[in-house]
Parts: structure tokens; C-alpha cells; sequence
């Protein structure tokens, strides 16, 4: 969509090309958008007096890209999902379960995850285990039906 004299106008195009390298300042890909037919006039969004101008070099443009739906995902902190890929859950039992997880995106100390093997309003640690094992028996320390920490508690 661009702006022009007070109206806004339109054309259609695809994603040709998602740039190899990640932009260091703004941790981005560059997108190549390919529009079949920029000389054509663009399509008015509302009703305009006069017809688009042509899509030219050097004007700025805002892109809405439909995307496709990757399923079930979930936000989590940085610190939940672990250097080999898992996330340690807490089952309803207070033990530990680690699923491998596929990461969609980074952003600051967010990572967007494929959910789809992850349980519905399952507690994900997000606190340091210094030592975690399959089936380890922890309790969550403070917030009750919210964030809390998991505490690994050793018996004998």
C-alpha cells in the first residue's frame, strides 16, 4: 500500500525471495516482494478523485504478506528452551518431562515454538536445573496458578 496525494492505493504481489543473511542492527530478514506489473496504476483501497500513480523506484510502501498457518505455537522465555532444542515441563505429578521443540523465531529474550508437542497449560521450567533427569521429582515455588520456579527437591 502507499500513500499518495492523501489516498491510499494498492497492488498485488508475491514473496519472490527471503534474503540468506539476518540483518545484524534490527535482527530481521530483508523480504524481496515481486510485483508483476509496478508501471500499472494502483488500486484505489477507498474512493479516490484520481487514478493511482505507478509503483516507482524509491517510494515506500507499506506490505501486508499472508503467511501460512503454522499450527499451534507458543511464546516462551529465552531461558525455557534449553541449548539441546527441549523444554522441561512439570506434569500434575511434580516430575519432569522433557520435549524436544522446533523454534519458529527469536525475538529479544522471546522464542516462538511449535506447540504442537507441547500439552495445553503444561508448566514449562524456565528457572536453571543445575542437574534435571526424566521423571525427577520438583515442586514449584510461588505463583500459584501463575509463573513460579521449579525446585528440584532430592530424596533418597
Amino acid at each position: 500500500m502507499v500513500e499518495h496525494g492523501g489516498h491510499d492505493y494498492r497492488w498485488n504481489g508475491v514473496v519472490d525471495r527471503v534474503e540468506a543473511a539476518v540483518d545484524a542492527a534490527t535482527r530481521t530478514f530483508n523480504v524481496v516482494v515481486r510485483v508483476p506489473d509496478p508501471s500499472a496504476r494502483g488500486a484505489p483501497l477507498r474512493d479516490a478523485p484520481v487514478p493511482g500513480p505507478p509503483l516507482l523506484v524509491g517510494m515506500y510502501a507499506t506490505v501486508e504478506i499472508e503467511g501460512r498457518d503454522v499450527g499451534a505455537y507458543a511464546m516462551l522465555p529465552g531461558a525455557a528452551v534449553r541449548d539441546d532444542g527441549r523444554v522441561w515441563l512439570v506434569d500434575d505429578d511434580g516430575k519432569l518431562t522433557a520435549r524436544k521443540v522446533r523454534m519458529l523465531t527469536e525475538r529479544d529474550d522471546r522464542m516462538v515454538v511449535d506447540a504442537a508437542d507441547l500439552p495445553a497449560g503444561g508448566r514449562v521450567v524456565v528457572s536453571e536445573l543445575r542437574v534435571a533427569t526424566e521423571g525427577m521429582q520438583v515442586r514449584v515455588v510461588g505463583g500459584e496458578g501463575g509463573p513460579g520456579r521449579a525446585v528440584a527437591e532430592h530424596r533418597q
